[in-house]
């Protein structure tokens, strides 16, 4: 979904969130719709809240372990959802570069997580911290995966897929405290 947005936004990388028409847009639902279409291609607000409800929206934007011990609330217009961005993307970035080398930005710190929820509204739309435990909440990163439920869900830039231990979040939480640079 990630490549189809970059796609079609010349190597862009979504903003964390952005306002449409009055309305605020997570990251999660522009990457939805550039890969799948539009949530709400009529205009009304019962096609929209009901694809972000009943599609599979839910299915991929939601993590099924957060479901099951937060609940959902996947009705609000923005996206919410379990995954966080770095907050590097606060606001629009190239791609250019990102996951291309050995020594490429992104390389050591995450650019989606699965984020630390608060029950029925999911996780914020970028991490603030890595730190383990987790004492941001929603903003942080959630320690739960794992057989022993202590690593983060983690994707790189380069499309990497691990679990994160919290040493290693604590390790690079104050780099991803920086907005300024995506390591």
């Amino acid at each position: 979904m990630m490549q189809a947005y970059l796609a079609e936004n010349n190597n862009n990388y979504p903003p964390s969130v952005t306002n449409t028409a009055g309305v605020q847009i997570s990251w999660r639902r522009l990457i939805w719709e550039a890969a799948n279409g539009p949530l709400n291609p009529n205009g009304d607000w019962f096609t929209l809240t009901n694809n972000l409800a009943k599609g599979t929206y839910p299915k991929v934007m939601w993590c099924p372990l957060m479901v099951t011990k937060y609940g959902i609330d996947s009705y609000h217009p923005i996206g919410r959802g379990s995954y966080s961005i770095n907050p590097f993307f606060s606001q629009p970035r190239s791609s250019l570069g990102l996951g291309q080398s050995d020594d490429f930005a992104g390389k050591n710190e995450p650019l989606i997580l699965a984020g630390g929820a608060e029950r029925l509204i999911g996780t914020s739309e970028e991490f603030i911290s890595t730190s383990s435990p987790n004492k941001q909440g929603r903003d942080g990163t959630a320690y739960e995966y794992g057989g022993s439920r202590n690593k983060a869900l983690v994707m790189f830039a380069n499309g990497r897929v691990e679990l994160m231990d919290g040493s290693k979040g604590n390790q690079i939480n104050g780099d991803v405290g920086n907005r300024d640079n995506f390591k």
